[in-house]
């Protein structure tokens, strides 16, 4: 999780100071707390303070959420079929159906 999270703040543009200051964080203190996020060494953020995160990088929930479930079903996959050898595209397949699957179920 806390890859996407810099993977999210970076795409919006934002720096951890940014980031720190528009989510109320003290300046001395946000830059480390936002960089204790992203490296995951904040083990257990409470929702609130990822949703305050996501709202300040303009990213959904549902959004986050959605690369959070690809990513931890890859690992699952590789996982269970680690001793075969197969190419990568393999599982950018998988999480493209993965995606395509979870997008049509949310529209019914």
């Amino acid at each position: 999780m806390a890859g996407i999270l810099r993977q999210i703040r970076v795409k919006a543009g934002l720096s951890q100071s940014e980031v720190a200051s528009r989510m109320g964080i003290k300046s001395k203190s946000g830059h480390s707390f936002i960089a204790q996020l992203e490296s995951g060494r904040i083990k257990n953020p409470t929702l609130r303070t990822i949703f305050d995160y996501l709202q300040t990088c303009g990213v959904a929930v549902g959004d986050f959420m959605a690369k959070v479930e690809a990513i931890e079903f890859q690992n699952r996959l590789k996982r269970i079929i680690s001793p075969v050898e197969l190419p990568n595209y393999f599982f950018t397949w998988c999480q493209a159906i993965m995606t395509k699957t979870k997008s049509n179920s949310m529209e019914n």
